[in-house]
């Protein structure tokens, strides 16, 4: 059980999204690391910035929300464990090897960890992440 697919609904994410793909891109992880960014009809350059990472497949949809998004990028993912991931969160290297050995445990069926926000505004500052 050591790959994993991380799943990045994205909707008008092109300030955070590089920042997001290059910490999953880091991840000190000895399995594969599948990256699904589904591109929630993004009027910016989200698609155009996810799509010059390599091994990052970009999935394009009409605009419907990040459930909607999160649902089909799950749908694609290729590997039994999956991590939902916002596009504006920056997860630290070492973060799969925090949650992983959770899932050894056959009780547990969901896991949740800490990451840090690439998100500069308002908002971000105000979660307390920033």
């Amino acid at each position: 059980m050591n790959d994993v697919s991380i799943i990045i609904p994205a909707y008008n994410s092109e300030k955070t999204i590089a920042e997001c793909i290059s910490a999953v891109q880091n991840l000190d992880w000895d399995g594969e690391v599948e990256v699904i960014v589904v591109n929630d009809g993004s009027s910016d350059r989200t698609a155009d910035i996810a799509s010059t990472f390599p091994r990052v497949e970009v999935i394009n949809i009409p605009n419907g929300g990040a459930p909607r998004a999160t649902n089909i990028g799950i749908q694609a993912a290729q590997n039994d464990i999956v991590v939902s991931l916002d596009a504006d969160a920056i997860l630290e290297k070492h973060w799969l090897q925090k949650i992983m050995p959770s899932f050894n445990d056959q009780t547990v069926g969901a896991v949740a960890g800490y990451a840090l926000t690439g998100n500069k505004g308002l908002w971000g500052k105000i979660m307390g992440y920033d």
